[in-house]
């Protein structure tokens, strides 16, 4: 079959004028998108820098003394801040196949800081399950990792899903007890600073 195809073969002037052409092109396109990459990375640890500074109110070297007086700053545990509650449960391979509901799988979780409600695969779920579904505010942890520097990574659920979505089994959800005390989107920046990072990381074991 690939033998029958017809190809166009204009004399050798013109494909290397042609080729001459499209390869500045396919330079530019390289030349641009290192430029970006650059500017991204760049973006990347200028946003690192000031989370971590903003969000240390520990260290009075650091911004967040500007923006809230160190005595009015509230220190609470985990604890005291939420409950856990468990991803899914129960569920075989089959499930996974055309189901009635959405999950939010474990790579979703890692890669974003707020939880992506969109293309989400689906999974089977009864009416008599008791499963837990995600709501505005929970903070959505990955329970495992092949090191334990990437342990416990978080995405945070901005906005209320339109239909319910329920939580792999490889993560788990701290829900904040009551909306006073944390205000979702700080959470989401809050949850990956080094300051917290630095502590989770040091919950992890096995």
């Amino acid at each position: 079959s690939l033998e029958k195809i017809v190809i166009p073969a204009p004399p050798l002037e013109v494909q290397h004028k042609i080729a001459m052409i499209l390869n500045s092109f396919k330079e530019l396109e390289a030349e641009l998108e290192a430029e970006l990459e650059a500017e991204l990375e760049a973006r990347r640890d200028q946003y690192t820098f000031f989370r971590d500074s903003l969000l240390d109110f520990e260290n009075s070297s650091s911004l967040s003394p500007k923006f809230a007086d160190p005595t009015t700053v509230r220190w609470v545990t985990v604890g005291e801040f939420g409950t856990f509650l468990s991803g899914l449960s129960g569920k075989v391979k089959a499930d996974f196949t055309g189901g009635n509901g959405e999950y939010l799988p474990y790579t979703s979780v890692y890669n974003n800081n707020r939880v992506v409600l969109t293309g989400l695969p689906t999974v089977q779920v009864g009416e008599n399950e008791r499963q837990n579904e995600l709501a505005p505010g929970d903070i959505v942890f990955t329970g495992s990792s092949e090191t334990a520097e990437d342990v416990g990574m978080t995405s945070v659920v901005i906005e209320a899903p339109e239909r319910p979505v329920y939580l792999n089994s490889f993560c788990f959800i701290l829900r904040p007890r009551g909306t006073s005390i944390m205000y979702p989107r700080f959470a989401s920046h809050l949850f990956r600073s080094r300051s917290v990072r630095r502590q989770v990381t040091k919950a992890a074991s096995g």
